[in-house]
């Protein structure tokens, strides 16, 4: 199988759900990189302002803190979401591979070799490959 189409299995009916953890995890890297300029904000309107500014100045930073959360909420579900989608697909395509292989397949090779794809690789590729997704993303924009 070309390494091109192993992405393919990873979507298949998870293209909208990845697609919204991906946007989710931007507006998350956004208002990560916001939350210093926020705090700064806080602190020279703490240090020099007026006692009404620095309320408004609280309210503001608690209503992005809810809004940091609800954003967190989100991206905290839909990756999950399509990460645990993505892996059953994928494990669905490895298991049909290794039923559709012959009997003199099995006893030429060491079945431990398909033991060790269905546990190890693929926790290797959930932790390496699409959870680095996520990361990419957020430090590209960030």
């Amino acid at each position: 199988m070309q390494k091109k189409k192993y992405f393919q299995y990873f979507l298949r009916g998870g293209r909208i759900r990845f697609g919204l953890s991906l946007i989710a995890s931007v507006v998350q890297a956004i208002l990560a990189a916001g939350m210093g300029i926020a705090l700064q904000k806080m602190l020279d309107v703490a240090a020099y302002g007026l006692l009404r500014e620095l309320y408004r100045c609280i309210v503001a930073i608690v209503i992005y803190f809810i809004t940091m959360f609800c954003v967190c909420m989100v991206v905290r579900s839909t990756k999950q979401h399509f990460i645990e989608k993505a892996l059953v697909a994928y494990k669905e395509r490895v298991f049909r591979g290794i039923f559709e292989k012959t009997i003199h397949t099995f006893d030429s090779e060491m079945t431990g070799k398909y033991v060790s794809v269905l546990t190890n690789d693929i926790h290797v590729i959930e932790e390496k490959y699409l959870e680095k997704i996520y990361s990419l993303v957020s430090g590209v924009v960030t």
